[in-house]
């Protein structure tokens, strides 16, 4: 399972459009495997210092979508370490604002995500097979 996620992960990076012009299949794909990815590297601070924190809002969505209810909850929860819970979607802002935030707060929600609240590989697996007709290279990865 694990496999043929890594592999539609790897075959999506090559897709050489922005986050907007991809399908809505593609977009809750990428930004679930963008969210764990970089909290399993180095955490909510990680996440939301790098780019892949521009979907963030989405991202909860996406997380909703596939049924990730816990996981979306601690997402909105990291939210609120910025003014009206909303972490702004540009990047340079959101590092502008990032001093602010207490480093003990990121590891509260960091424990919180890596406690697994919700099978994410199982739930995004569950999407892609569902959804497999709408995702570029998800026939090549195995799905």
């Amino acid at each position: 399972m694990e496999a043929t996620l890594l592999a539609l992960a790897e075959s999506l990076q090559c897709i050489d459009e922005e986050f907007e012009q991809l399908s809505h299949a593609e977009q809750v794909f990428i930004a679930i495997w963008e969210l764990e990815a970089e909290v399993n590297n180095g955490g909510f601070d990680l996440y939301f210092l790098n780019s892949a924190g521009d979907n963030a809002a989405f991202a909860v969505h996406a997380l909703e979508e596939i049924g990730a209810f816990a996981t979306a909850m601690v997402l909105k929860e990291a939210f609120r370490q910025y003014p009206d819970s909303k972490p702004p979607r540009d990047r340079s802002e959101r590092m502008r604002l990032h001093p602010e935030v207490i480093p003990e707060s990121w590891e509260r929600l960091d424990e919180k995500f890596f406690a697994h609240p919700d099978n994410l590989t199982l739930l995004l697996h569950r999407y892609v097979t569902k959804h497999k007709t709408e995702l570029r290279g998800a026939a090549e990865a195995g799905f």
